[in-house]
């Protein structure tokens, strides 16, 4: 994100960063070595002080932070880490010695199958998927949520050929659609694809020339997909 970028004032104005961090500390991209060393800090300042006072701590965060406590406490490589898909909502367990070194190692709060299934899943995400079975299926396709799944799936479907008629998501607007979505740098910024990104001004979203249909329903019922031709919805 550019100093001049529309959404800068937005997000370095925010009540919640108003002491931390300065103008100058505030990040303008991302990437699993960033995370990680914000992460480290407050494990090393926050959450072992505690631990110290004999606390057992329960951490519930995104998979890229969870991923930097888990590198420090097993001592993981930079290779070993960027293998690591830990599954989706479930939780796991270190128990840790006096100098909070793993005496037990993520042990997983679930069946060994539904964890292995779940991160599988993961591994997946961060993958341009094959849609075979969608070209045989369906040429027009519906996106429920653009998050990073959707965002994937749109990625996907250009690839093959499959054409994405509409999105749906009622948390995200068509403005911050088109930025995700061109400068996601998790999955290689999409601008560099040599495809224009941008909203018409019908609001459709516009990607090389095709125009999708965005739609923000809350109620799956009400999403009008027959209204876009949809025969597919991901």
């Amino acid at each position: 994100m550019e100093k001049d970028h529309k959404y800068i004032e937005t997000i370095t104005k925010d009540e919640r960063y108003k002491e931390d961090p300065s103008p100058e500390e505030f990040p303008m991209n991302e990437s699993l070595k960033m995370t990680i060393a914000r992460t480290l800090p407050y494990w090393d300042n926050v959450i072992v002080p505690q631990m110290k006072s004999g606390k057992r701590i329960l951490i519930a965060a995104h998979g890229n932070s969870l991923r930097g406590v888990v590198k420090h406490l097993d001592n993981l490589s930079d290779e070993q880490i960027m293998s690591l898909n830990l599954p989706t909502g479930i939780p796991f367990v270190y128990e840790l010695d006096e100098d909070f070194k793993p005496v037990v190692s993520m042990k997983f709060l679930g069946d060994e199958e539904t964890v292995r299934k779940a991160m599988e899943s993961v591994a997946n995400q961060g993958k341009a998927k094959k849609v075979e079975k969608l070209e045989k299926c369906a040429t027009k396709i519906g996106i429920n949520g653009f998050g990073r799944i959707g965002r994937l799936v749109l990625r996907a479907a250009l690839e093959k050929g499959a054409e994405v008629v509409a999105i749906n998501d009622p948390f995200i607007d068509l403005d911050y659609m088109v930025y995700m979505f061109k400068h996601d740098s998790t999955h290689f910024g999409f601008h560099r694809s040599g495809l224009e990104v941008k909203k018409s001004p019908n609001g459709e979203l516009l990607v090389g020339g095709q125009a999708i249909k965005v739609f923000a329903c809350r109620d799956p019922a009400d999403i009008p997909w027959s209204s876009a031709g949809a025969e597919y919805v991901v």
